[in-house]
């Protein structure tokens, strides 16, 4: 605001303040509570302002803004601290109809006084003046804003200088503090520091806002505490300027402690903080205190008189008041005069001719006052003219003051005469002043300037007892303090007579005016008084009033006599309705429990809404509701009927005026009085209650909830069989559901009648799973046949087309029936019905049902084919719901999963309560008590669960029942030799009655059925590994799946991995078999066996050469190059050594290296053989595995090579390394091999050595040298397994004879030595097998070679192929071509493989669709891997070497289609493995889950919380499902994707946890509200009171479901952008 504005606006005020003058005499009042307030600070507008606002009203308003409830407030501060005292026994809390008003919980002094002063005890209440104890509270709590108050230490030692006046009662005082503060907040009552502390409390959490303050101005802010300033400061922190404006002098306040040099060091402070938080600390303005010493309101005669009170203080007491320099005047006047001599009862008359005897004696006017120092002395003084007490008369003015028996009623008494002892001439024989004993004049001497600055022009001094007076007349006379005197002392009637008049009479106008004032500062006794001066009538009356209820809430306060009390406040009523103030008047009544009446007084008026809620309290309902209509109120009219019990009026009422009444309110009545009279059996006004629902759905609704019965009674009366169905179906009732839905003519009704029919043939067939078929199920099951039978033949014969659903329908009841009279084809159907259309449900039971019936060829091939099939379909379907509901690493569609298998195990949804599921009655599920445990609530036939339970359960019933089916395959196909056996050497011309081989005429076909059914077998009992590894089997039936599951594993590898002899064997069958075998079976045989147990046991014995060549070659046919390299790593661990001749079996000496000798295992060499292989380093290749089949010979016993499987494995590498020779022997390759030799070696391994050129081949040389190593190999292990055993190891000594006789033909140059050693066999009679005389009595290589070519086309799986590389020259082999050999041609690597395709067997080719090579390039995704992806787990067995947990989701959820997903995150996971915040997120990862997990599997921990349970399994299975994985790598471009995020922030989990817990408590809550609104036995009150919690619940419900899920999606948020917090 300019100075132009401020001008102008001080001009119109003076403008406004004349036009009041003249208009004073009208008949308006500034009433309590007639301010027209604004509620809240922010909805002030710049209208407002200047806002002119007391510091009491301003708090008001600032409560509001901050919403702050200081009494709920103090209550909770009462139940911390609710200590018993005998002086604190005393609380309000028990007196009858005690006010809520804010008037009564307010402490003042005077409320202190009246409240609590007065409940001390007496040894405080004499010793101490209340008036001094209530202010030095306010030292100990408003002194500094950084505490709420001072500790008792504190306070001992705040300044004596500055709080003179408990000096040395301190402790007294803080114990007096602590009661106070105990017993205010006991009856919820507050001070006005209460207050500031409340709001300073709110405002150091949230700032105050807008409007925006330019500028504060606060006058008399010596009436306020510090914390009051500070308050301000805190809140106007934006503002320009701060002016404070007070006399420190007047500081009589009660309960004020006020100094400016407090006030500065506050400013100076709050001015430093706020540069500091504007982070300019160069721009701290220093606060400027200056003076305003010239008054214009008093004349120098008054104001030295003033200042000399002023020096006093400072005297005795410098620190209590700011040294300020002397205030004056610009005029003179007159001095005080002080009487003296004069009799007390005379005095007003004698000098006054004052007299309120006498009618006609002068009187004093209305600018004239008597100020007394109390108000017993007010009493003494009469009814003379306006009297006040020195602190009434505070902040007013007056032209005339008289101060009257001041120093007489002091308390101070002979305390003043230390005064004296500040004059030099006086001060003799005075006491020596001491704060203890003088304490009480600092408040004096300060009440003393008060009286004495009132005065405009006349300031009169009196007292009766001169003696007590006498000191200040010596001090202010002119032997004292001013030689020139202060005053004018008259003691006589003569000295009087030289006076003027002393009254002064006054106009009406006068008295009126001061009669307003007086109204406004709430003085009404004065008020009357000048009121009834001025002849003010309707002023008096309402002055009266308020003086009357002023006298009656002081007389509560004070706990006087309960009559008297009542008395006050219905005298105080009556004068208020008087004065037309009805409001007032009610209050009155209000205040103590007269409510009735209150009402009646706002009826008279029209005030029809005050009325009713006045009426309400009172209990008369009757009332309150007629009056609540009047007010056009029908909401609250509706609610006060039903309070009453009059419920025909609340029909009424909501018949008439259903629009106007709140819907909730409306929902509730409506249902309440339909209870009420169904209950009543009140037929006549049921149907009247029921009415009230304008709409037939919601008098469904009504029914449904609380009259099902009625419900069905109704809709059957109405014909509306579709809703009576509806209900009988969410009832569970599915038979009564049915029936009614036939009685309707609709098509779509009777479609679901045979719905219902066939859900209960579901349940029917569920005991199929829980074993708990029998005669009674199954004719029940064919009696709902029947009937279903006849619905689709009667009711729906004549549908023109049938629906979809209706299809389905027809088809399930066609399986049942299949089902019940064991037609195993007519269930094959409809399982290929069902799986057509999708309906993975009906499926499932069609699957169970066959596998149910056993057929009379329960062995053949055709039958245990088709049985496996299905088993692996029912595994495949139950798989991804294990995995969802256990540790679901990777599972999509999790939601689809948890539908279909609760459609197949008939478990529904709870609408309302997403996480329960119902199940009916009648469900076989409730027979399995130990799997089932109880229901949280039964509803109707309906038994609820938690999702979690039923899901649990399920697994539990389910998952034995699948493993006893995969138990009986795995028993019944040990007895099948297709599967379990080798194929005998005998064929089908075996005669030995116990040979357990499997008799069959070899050939691919054979072959290809054989290994078809091996695999469907091992793929069946590998699944179990889910069961075993979520421990969801029992105890004994775990033991038997590792032993079942090696015995098949071992069984598949030995019987149809190994490559037998040319008739048994057949590799492009083989391998086509391992191709067809799933990623996961692949990957158990690779982690299992092949790592977990062969590598281990190698690991532990390096000797062990049969494990040796059994691992590699599974590494190698299965294409682990993991397996490949962990191989070579554990054949590179090196041992020390004493001495190199002291090298044990199955090492070879390394050499010496820091001062040891040290060995390596051999099978380093095999390790090394694969690598230089791979690497196209053929030679090198070869000299190692030379080496290593050299000393594998040379050691056979002590490296266990005792068995055909080792000894076959070994005679496989020294095919491949012959076979290798050949391709590198010098010029291009032209050989000629069996063609399981390149399928086996080539094809499978490498076919560069074919291509290899010719500077990477042999010399002739080095060619024959290495042909004739490898032909003393052969012959060594040859004669070898000849002495062992030669029936034994026929097989292996046939394979190496072809294997010389190849060398033979391909190197001409060896056949002599190679026939000679056949002679040289048959000469010392060591071979007697037939088979093996018919190579060795052949003495041409020619005829030998037709020999091979025969055996190898005896079964038509094997055959002799010359292998030529088409370099433009001629094959030597061109004869071997005329006579029917095959001739492979080729010229790189990719037309060998297309070449060798076409020479395959017709089985392969007709089998696979791979153009160009047998083996499928399978996905490369390396075991590390996986273990990204899922996670790993280790078994709590350490030391079975085959029991650890592997890695689940390999083998049953990732497909070879992920593994391009896979190699990306690998990608993405190392990098960000570099970033060095990983470590530290997964540390704290893991230690949350693993406490959390130790937590769950802890045996005997008694008491679980399912809860966490659910959020760690929840979470955990959300960052386990591979659909957001995916889902978060489409994304990595714009947002890096961060896993492994399960460090949750702890206080999101537990939010969740505990509103989890709090829906679960809830839905009990409303289960019992359930319970108690159906029972007939409660009264009214209770069902109102139930019904009303029960719809709260539901909102509640709503917001709990809300928050959980937003909880939830906060902690998915957290998952995708990341962990590092």
């Amino acid at each position: 605001m300019s100075m132009a504005d401020f001008n102008e606006y001080v001009r119109k005020k003076e403008e406004e303040g004349g036009s009041n003058e003249e208009t004073d005499d009208n008949d308006s009042y500034f009433e309590e509570g007639d301010e027209e307030e604004v509620e809240s600070f922010r909805e002030l507008k710049d209208e407002d302002f200047p806002l002119f606002i007391t510091y009491k009203r301003f708090t008001r308003m600032l409560l509001i803004t901050y919403g702050i409830d200081i009494q709920k407030q103090q209550k909770k501060i009462a139940e911390v601290d609710d200590v018993e005292d005998e002086e604190e026994e005393f609380s309000l809390n028990s007196l009858p109809n005690q006010p809520k008003n804010s008037w009564f919980h307010f402490v003042d002094y005077d409320l202190f006084y009246d409240k609590y002063w007065l409940h001390f005890s007496d040894y405080y209440r004499k010793k101490l003046d209340p008036g001094l104890v209530f202010s030095e509270f306010f030292v100990i709590k408003g002194t500094d804003p950084d505490v709420e108050y001072l500790s008792r230490e504190d306070y001992r030692t705040i300044s004596i200088r500055k709080f003179p006046v408990f000096r040395y009662n301190r402790d007294e005082i803080y114990d007096l503090f602590e009661r106070y503060e105990k017993m205010k907040a006991r009856n919820r009552d507050y001070d006005s520091v209460d207050l500031t502390l409340a709001i300073l409390r709110a405002a150091k959490i949230k700032a105050l806002g807008d409007p925006h303050i330019h500028e504060v101005y606060v006058d008399e802010c010596q009436d306020n505490h510090i914390m009051d300033l500070a308050l301000i400061l805190k809140l106007f922190n934006r503002v320009d300027n701060v002016f404070m404006a007070g006399d420190i002098a007047q500081c009589i306040a009660r309960g004020s402690s006020f100094r400016f040099q407090n006030l500065s060091t506050l400013i100076y402070k709050w001015e430093l903080d706020r540069t500091k938080n504007n982070h300019n600390q160069n721009d701290t303005v220093v606060p400027k205190q200056f003076e305003l010493n010239i008054n214009y309101r008093s004349h120098n005669g008054i104001l030295r008189l003033a200042s000399s009170v002023i020096d006093l203080i400072h005297h005795f007491f410098p620190d209590s008041i700011d040294h300020l320099s002397r205030e004056r005047s610009e005029v003179g006047g007159p001095r005080p005069i002080v009487f003296k001599g004069f009799q007390a009862e005379t005095f007003l008359f004698d000098v006054f001719s004052v007299d309120e005897r006498m009618p006609n004696c002068s009187e004093f006017g209305a600018e004239q006052v008597i100020i007394v120092r109390n108000e017993e002395a007010k009493k003494s003084v009469g009814n003379v003219g306006i009297v006040m007490t020195v602190f009434e008369a505070k902040g007013m003015e007056f032209n005339d003051v008289l101060l009257y028996n001041f120093f007489t009623h002091s308390p101070a008494r002979q305390k003043w005469r230390l005064i004296l002892s500040a004059l030099d001439n006086h001060s003799k024989g005075i006491q020596t002043f001491s704060h203890e004993k003088h304490y009480i004049l600092s408040s004096e001497l300060k009440h003393l300037y008060v009286a004495v600055t009132r005065a405009r022009q006349h300031l009169w001094i009196f007292d009766e007892d001169s003696e007590l007076s006498e000191p200040i007349r010596i001090f202010w006379g002119k032997d004292g303090w001013d030689k020139s005197g202060l005053i004018k002392v008259i003691q006589s009637l003569e000295e009087l007579n030289t006076l003027p008049t002393l009254t002064k009479k006054s106009s009406s106008h006068d008295w009126n005016r001061k009669g307003k004032l007086f109204f406004e500062r709430r003085q009404y006794e004065l008020a009357k008084l000048c009121f009834s001066k001025s002849e003010n009538e309707m002023g008096f009356k309402l002055a009266n009033a308020y003086n009357l209820q002023k006298i009656a809430r002081s007389s509560l306060a004070s706990n006087s006599y309960e009559a008297n009390v009542k008395s006050n406040f219905i005298s105080a009523a009556k004068a208020f309705e008087t004065c037309s103030r009805p409001v007032q008047a009610a209050s009155c009544y209000k205040d103590i429990g007269m409510n009735r009446e209150a009402g009646d007084v706002y009826e008279r008026w029209d005030m029809f809404e005050d009325a009713a809620y006045c009426y309400l309290e009172a209990k008369a309902f009757d009332k309150a509701g007629k009056c609540f209509e009047k007010a056009e109120k029908y909401t609250d009219a509706v609610v006060a009927y039903k309070d009453g019990s009059l419920y025909k009026e609340v029909v009424n009422l909501m018949q008439r005026h259903r629009e106007r009444i709140d819907e909730k309110i409306f929902r509730r009545i409506t249902r309440f009085v339909n209870i009420y009279y169904r209950r009543e059996n009140n037929k006549v006004m049921s149907k009247e209650a029921l009415s009230i629902l304008s709409t037939h759905e919601e008098q469904i609704e009504l029914l449904r909830d609380h009259a099902p019965e009625e419900l069905l009674k109704v809709c059957e009366e109405r014909g509306e069989f579709q809703d009576a169905a509806k209900e009988l179906h969410l009832r569970g009732k599915f038979k009564e559901a049915a029936d009614m839905f036939i009685r309707s003519n609709d098509e779509k009704d009777i479609i679901e009648a045979l719905q219902c029919l066939l859900d209960l043939c579901k349940v029917n067939i569920l005991n199929i799973i829980t074993d708990t078929m029998n005669q009674s199920i199954l004719e029940e099951l064919k009696s709902l046949c029947l009937k279903a039978n006849e619905i689709v033949t009667v009711k729906l014969s004549k549908s023109s087309k049938r629906s979809d659903k209706l299809k389905i329908l027809i088809g399930e009841l066609q399986l049942y029936s299949a089902y019940l009279s064991d037609d195993l084809d007519r269930v094959r159907k409809c399982i290929q019905f069902f799986k057509e259309n999708e309906k993975v449900d009906t499926e499932f039971h069609g699957i169970n049902m066959w596998l149910k019936i056993v057929p009379q060829s329960y062995y053949e091939s055709e039958y245990w084919h088709e049985r496996l099939q299905y088993l692996i379909r029912l595994w495949g379907l139950s798989i991804p719901y294990i995995c969802a509901v256990t540790r679901p690493y990777n599972v999509r569609n999790i939601s689809e999963i948890y539908n279909d298998f609760e459609n197949i195990f008939l478990v529904c949804n709870d609408k309302n309560r997403l996480n329960k599921r119902k199940i009916l009655t009648e469900h076989p599920f409730r027979q399995c008590k130990s799997e089932m445990g109880d229901a949280i609530e039964n509803i109707d036939n309906w038994h609820v669960y938690e999702i979690d339970d039923i899901h649990q359960t399920i697994l539990k019933i389910f998952a034995p029942y699948i493993f006893e089916l995969t138990l009986d395959v795995n028993q019944k196909g040990r007895e099948i030799p297709e599967i379990s056996s080798h194929i005998c050497h005998k064929f089908t011309s075996c005669q030995k009655s116990n040979c357990l081989y499997y008799h069959v005429e070899p050939t691919p076909s054979v072959l290809h059925q054989r290994a078809t059914l091996a695999r469907l077998q091992y793929t069946v009992i590998r699944q179990t590994d889910i069961l075993y590894h979520r421990r969801l089997i029992k105890d004994e039936q775990s033991i038997e799946v590792r032993p079942m599951q090696r015995w098949w594993s071992e069984n598949l590898i030995k019987v149809h991995f190994r490559y037998q002899s040319p008739q048994t064997s057949c590799p492009e069958v083989t391998y086509m078999m391992i191709d067809s075998l799933s990623y996961q079976v692949c990957n158990v045989l690779n982690y299992d066996f092949a790592r977990r147990i062969w590598l281990k046991e190698l690991s532990k014995d390096p000797r062990d050469f049969a494990v040796m060549l059994k691992c590699m070659f599974v590494f190698q046919q299965l294409r682990n190059e993991w397996g490949i390299e962990e191989f070579s790593w554990e054949m590179s661990k090196k041992i020390s050594l004493s001495h190199p001749d002291n090298t044990p079996i199955g090492f070879g000496y390394f050499g010496y290296f820091y001062g040891y000798y040290q060995a390596i295992p051999v099978g380093k060499r095999l390790s090394l053989f694969f690598d230089c292989l791979y690497s196209n380093y053929t030679i090198k290749a070869i000299t190692q595995l030379k080496l290593f089949i050299q000393y594998a010979i040379n050691n056979s016993e002590l490296v266990n090579l005792n068995n055909t499987d080792a000894f076959g494995d070994l005679v496989s590498l020294m095919e491949f390394k012959v076979s290798l020779i050949f391709a590198i022997s010098p010029g291009y390759c032209d050989f000629c091999l069996p063609r399981s030799y390149l399928v086996n070696y080539f094809d499978v391994f490498t076919a560069e050595p074919l291509v290899t050129q010719t500077r990477y081949c042999y010399r002739r040389d080095n060619y024959c040298s290495e042909i004739r190593y490898s032909t003393e190999q052969i012959q060594k292990l040859l004669e070898l397994l000849i002495r062992k055993d030669e029936r034994y190891y026929l097989t292996i000594i046939l394979r190496l004879i072809r294997l010389l006789v190849l060398i033979g033909r391909n190197e001409p140059s060896s056949s002599f030595k190679i026939i000679s050693l056949f002679k040289s066999l048959i000469k010392n009679d060591l071979v007697h097998s037939g088979k093996a005389k018919k190579y060795l009595v052949e003495s041409n290589i020619v005829r030998l070679v037709n020999i091979l070519k025969d055996d190898l086309k005896e079964t038509s799986c094997d055959l002799l192929v010359i292998v030529h590389y088409q370099w433009g020259g001629i094959s030597r082999f061109q004869e071997l071509e005329k006579s029917g050999v095959v001739m492979l041609k080729y010229n790189s690597v990719e037309s060998f493989h297309s070449s060798l395709w076409k020479i395959l067997s017709s089985v392969v080719t007709e089998k696979t669709s791979s153009a160009n090579k047998l083996l499928s390039q399978r996905a490369d995704v390396s075991v590390q891997n996986t273990d990204f992806i899922v996670g790993k787990e280790e078994d709590d067995n350490e030391n079975d070497d085959s029991e650890d947990d592997e890695d689940d989701e390999q083998r049953f959820t990732i497909s070879r289609e992920g593994s391009e997903v896979a190699t990306k995150i690998q990608v993405w996971f190392r990098q960000i493995q570099e970033d060095p915040r990983t470590l530290e997120a997964v540390k704290r990862i893991q230690y949350w889950f693993r406490m959390t997990n130790e937590l769950r599997q802890t045996p005997n921990q008694l008491v679980r919380d399912k809860i966490l349970d659910k959020i760690y399994n929840d979470t955990r299975n959300f960052c386990w499902n591979k659909s957001y994985w995916e889902d978060a790598i489409n994304h990595q471009g714009t947002e890096i994707v961060r896993t492994y995020n399960m460090l949750l922030k702890g206080s999101t989990v537990d939010v969740v946890v505990e509103l989890t817990k709090l829906q679960d408590k809830m839905n009990k809550i409303k289960n019992q509200l359930q319970k108690t609104i159906s029972d007939r036995s409660i009264d009214d009150v209770k069902l109102e009171s139930c019904l009303n919690l029960e719809d709260d619940l539901k909102f509640v419900d709503i917001n709990l479901i809300f928050y959980i899920d937003f909880f939830m999606i906060f902690m998915i948020f957290t998952k995708i952008h990341g962990i590092f917090f």
